[in-house]
């Protein structure tokens, strides 16, 4: 318990190599910090995401991919989600979503518009029947 310090918000701590001791304390208190340095609450997109995600929920979608053909089904993933009538159950969605990979036309298209579009499919879906909109975040896995 000698060589342990618990430190407080604010708190300073020297260290020599002889000793660890608190210094002198700064003025402090809570800080939000989302990786780009000290911003306005309101204006921090990492905040706006957080925000977002609280109240409605991640789903998340991996769509595998080789040459012009999508491979096997979509790997789906949802968190903060309420299951309810509306929105239907895990299985559900799973279903909805391999729907709407198939309806489109990969052959035609690229990466970048099956994901833009699956995004935007979903995001109706999710909005039609929920009135919600969780974020949604479609990644592509080119093999």
């Amino acid at each position: 318990k000698q060589n342990i310090l618990i430190t407080e918000i604010g708190n300073c701590v020297e260290l020599t190599e002889r000793s660890l001791s608190f210094g002198e304390n700064v003025q402090s208190g809570a800080r939000l910090i989302d990786g780009e340095g000290y911003e306005d609450y309101g204006t921090s997109e990492v905040m706006k995401d957080r925000l977002k995600m609280s109240a409605d929920g991640i789903f998340t979608v991996a769509i595998a991919v080789n040459g012009d053909y999508i491979v096997g089904e979509p790997i789906v993933e949802s968190h903060g989600l309420m299951y309810t009538e509306n929105t239907g159950t895990s299985e559900e969605l799973s279903a909805v979503t391999n729907h709407i990979v198939q309806a489109y036309n990969y052959q035609n298209g690229n990466t970048q518009e099956l994901c833009a579009y699956v995004k935007k499919q979903l995001k109706n879906y999710f909005y039609k029947r929920t009135k919600n909109s969780p974020l949604i975040v479609v990644s592509i896995i080119e093999l």
